[in-house]
């Protein structure tokens, strides 16, 4: 379809159809001469019949998709951040997906308690990095400290933030009360999986999965080169949090 600035009319060049159209908050309504109205919405950039929306398939359920004809499993998918072109990875069947929902579809951390700017900001338990993500297009100046334990979570959160370049420090280590080493779980008491937004460090856990090192926030803070921005020492319940100065 070719669209015109002057006159809001269009034409769809495959069939000569003529009409005019309505454009706002990213959705385009063709209105036809001689047909029933069209209506568009801009996913990323790509306008999109809305009668297709409906046929769409939940990234929940994309644990199998054919390819030449044999079914395979997916592991990751790549998908674009709604209203910007930054895109990120994610992996079905895990915590990654309601993460994503929360921060970028339901904008539960885009609040008014949020600083109009920021100088520094320390993602502890950064897990895929989709905080960090936000934070860094919402902050481009800042610089961005982000630690994850979990070797898995980690890997995929540098290349989720490899965009936002050398400002984001990245380090594979979990945030306690003093330096050294402590245990990492990925299971409860009864061997069921905690997920990957579930992993949990501990003193002295029964049959740990693996042992990671382990930094007070000072000596982090102190190792990326950051200000000192917080006098507190780090409990042991600081998964998650984030802290903007």
């Amino acid at each position: 379809m070719r669209l015109s600035n002057i006159d809001r009319s269009v034409i769809h060049e495959g069939y000569g159809s003529k009409g005019t159209y309505e454009l706002s908050n990213g959705t385009l309504i063709i209105r036809w001469e001689k047909f029933d109205p069209d209506v568009f919405i801009d996913v990323s950039g790509t306008w999109l019949h809305q009668s297709l929306l409906k046929q769409l398939q939940d990234i929940e359920h994309a644990a199998l998709v054919q390819v030449g004809g044999r079914p395979v499993r997916v592991s990751k998918v790549q998908v674009v951040i709604p209203g910007t072109d930054y895109e990120v990875c994610l992996r079905p069947r895990t915590s990654d997906i309601p993460t994503f929902v929360q921060i970028f579809v339901s904008r539960e951390y885009d609040t008014p308690d949020l600083p109009n700017t920021a100088e520094v900001i320390v993602d502890l338990g950064a897990n895929i990095g989709l905080a960090t993500v936000f934070f860094g297009l919402k902050y481009p100046e800042a610089r961005i400290l982000s630690i994850e334990p979990e070797a898995g979570n980690f890997a995929v959160m540098t290349a989720n933030t490899a965009a936002l370049g050398d400002r984001v420090r990245r380090r594979p280590t979990a945030v306690w009360t003093r330096d050294g080493l402590i245990d990492l779980r990925t299971r409860d008491a009864e061997g069921n999986t905690l997920g990957a937004w579930g992993v949990q460090v501990a003193d002295s856990v029964e049959q740990p999965e693996a042992t990671v090192t382990c930094h007070k926030l000072s000596t982090l803070l102190d190792q990326a080169g950051f200000r000192r921005g917080c006098a507190k020492c780090c409990p042991s319940d600081v998964r998650g949090a984030s802290r903007i100065w």
